[in-house]
């Protein structure tokens, strides 16, 4: 796992052994407090930041994340 601030929708989609697409789902639903999407005028792709310091704490993991 990366040091990164932010982590990938695979990377999570890997902890979580689901999909990415559900991933991106619950994101654009607004059911995770972790992560966010946007969507750019006249485009039709979203883009997604996740915070890993939010998504460790709601999962336990680690405790000197930073982010």
């Amino acid at each position: 796992m990366s040091d990164s601030v932010r982590m990938t929708v695979q990377e999570v989609a890997d902890i979580l052994h689901v999909d990415r697409q559900s991933v991106r789902v619950m994101i654009q639903q607004g059911v995770v407090s972790w992560g966010t999407c946007f969507k750019m005028p006249n485009s039709r792709h979203y883009s997604y930041v996740i915070s890993r310091r939010k998504f460790n704490e709601e999962f336990g993991i680690g405790g000197d994340s930073v982010g």
